[in-house]
């Protein structure tokens, strides 16, 4: 994809990546299906000592959900409340989904029941994805 040819242009002229940069390609990899390559890339922003923020979570677990890496979402959600990261609805639906499409709807429910302990507000649209699995 162009963002990860961008990605090598940045580190063959020697220009560092930062939180921003990193977000945007993991959340471009989200977006064509490449969760391995999002995962990687997470890691790489782990390891570099930057912040990993809740967009780059966000984008992450997304991947995850559409790979339907139920499992990997559930860690990366388990390293958000691990790291204190702030987690929103979003974060939390994208993985109740994940659950879901690995025929996981135990683990959704128990999601949702979790949210509560995490101070996310549980949106209609989360109950919703609660209701379909």
């Amino acid at each position: 994809t162009r963002a990860l040819q961008l990605l090598g242009e940045m580190s063959d002229n020697c220009v560092e990546m930062n939180k921003v940069t990193y977000s945007a390609a993991i959340s471009a990899c989200e977006k064509v299906g490449n969760q391995n390559k999002a995962l990687q890339l997470l890691q790489e922003m782990a390891d570099s000592d930057l912040e990993v923020g809740t967009i780059a979570y966000s984008s992450a677990i997304s991947a995850c959900e559409k790979a339907g890496q139920w499992t990997m979402a559930l860690q990366l959600l388990s390293t958000m409340a691990r790291t204190r990261t702030q987690m929103d609805a979003i974060v939390v639906q994208s993985a109740i989904t994940a659950c879901s499409r690995g025929s996981q709807w135990q683990a959704g429910l128990q999601l949702m029941r979790d949210m509560s302990n995490c101070l996310v507000e549980k949106t209609s649209d989360v109950y919703a994805t609660a209701i379909a699995t």
